[in-house]
């Protein structure tokens, strides 16, 4: 989480909770490693943090790099929270550095810096979240900001200590759910819509159809709506729509239409054809790369396949692994050259993989 890679040393106090924690977890977890600089401003706000009979309000960092939520360990002390349980995770950094640290669980209760909008979620404590940031600067942008109907809560609050700390990350984990919070609240005319959007967001894309013209004319223009309700930009938007779709051939004028690829959550959708296929990256064997049980296994992870279509070609490596193992082979040995054989042949072939498509929409209608 910071820049400063540095070992936590916990103190008597954290001592005594471990004990009392048991069976700790080791999980994974990513996170991001912004660098702090004048011409960015970051998603920092102020809010409120509360605990038995005290309130005060800190800096929060909005990061949906990082796959967890934190809070300072100063924070959880002036709260006077209780753990919920210790975890022990990798937290893999920028740059491929991997750190492994031992967190609590703490039950975070906060409020909005107008106290108009309450929540409480789970975070995990850390010594240190980032070097100190200071607050925004005045200038030319402040007045586009006013008229986005953006207000700096981290600028315009006073406070008393640690101006330039941020004390909480609020993750992905928690961040997601602010999606979910807007377009249950949607306004009633958009009702439909907001369902639909529902169901069709998966992380940070919209994948959805719609059965006209005019229907996705009204999905659009109304998902932008509800999602600037919010404060959210809606944008990038690719669609197969008959009318797109002659607008580029009239751009073109006699020239052959241009055939787009577009990434759509790992796959690769063709906008003309209305067909999906996978991306499969033409990075053949070098002859100095040694064939071991280790590299046959990357090199099938490096297939993302999550509906299955290359189900039959990928099975052969996985055979290959299943013979590796009946030999006892470790897993950086040179293969027999039967296997290594088999492999190569089948890597050569793998780049066919690009021409095979399949249908988007597999299911029929009456029109």
């Amino acid at each position: 989480m910071c820049p400063e890679l540095k070992q936590v040393v916990s103190t008597g106090s954290d001592k005594l909770v471990d004990k009392a924690v048991e069976n700790s977890n080791e999980k994974f977890n990513t996170l991001a490693n912004p660098t702090c600089s004048a011409d960015v401003l970051l998603q920092i706000l102020v809010v409120y943090l509360y605990g038995n009979d005290i309130s005060f309000p800190v800096r929060a960092l909005i990061d949906t790099g990082s796959q967890k939520s934190y809070i300072t360990k100063e924070a959880v002390s002036k709260m006077s929270y209780e753990p919920i349980r210790a975890e022990d995770m990798i937290h893999n950094l920028f740059g491929g550095v991997e750190s492994k640290q031992k967190h609590h669980l703490y039950k975070v209760y906060a409020s909005s810096f107008q106290k108009d909008y309450h929540c409480s979620f789970e975070a995990y404590d850390q010594e240190k979240i980032c070097i100190d940031i200071p607050t925004a600067i005045s200038g030319p942008w402040t007045k586009e900001i006013e008229k986005r109907g953006i207000f700096l809560s981290d600028k315009e609050a006073c406070l008393d200590d640690s101006a330039s700390s941020v004390h909480l990350l609020i993750g992905a984990d928690i961040a997601g759910a602010t999606l979910n919070h807007l377009l249950d609240g949607a306004p009633d005319c958009y009702k439909m819509t907001a369902q639909h959007l529902q169901k069709s967001m998966y992380v940070d894309n919209c994948v959805a159809s719609v059965k006209s013209e005019a229907d996705l004319t009204k999905f659009i223009n109304e998902s932008r709506e509800i999602m600037a309700l919010g404060k959210f930009e809606l944008r990038g938007w690719q669609h197969n729509s008959f009318e797109s779709l002659r607008d580029n051939c009239n751009e073109s004028q006699n020239a052959s239409p241009i055939l787009q690829d577009i990434p759509v959550l790992g796959l690769l959708w063709n906008i003309e054809r209305d067909t999906l296929k996978i991306d499969v990256r033409n990075d053949t064997q070098s002859e100095s790369v040694k064939v071991t049980k280790r590299y046959i296994l990357s090199k099938c992870h490096k297939i993302f396949d999550p509906i299955g279509i290359t189900a039959p070609i990928t099975l052969i490596p996985k055979i290959l692994l299943q013979e590796t193992w009946k030999i006892k082979a470790n897993w950086d040995d040179i293969l027999p050259e039967e296997i290594v054989h088999k492999f190569e042949k089948w890597d050569r072939q793998l780049h066919q993989l690009n021409k095979l498509e399949i249908p988007r929409w597999i299911q029929g209608h009456k029109n």
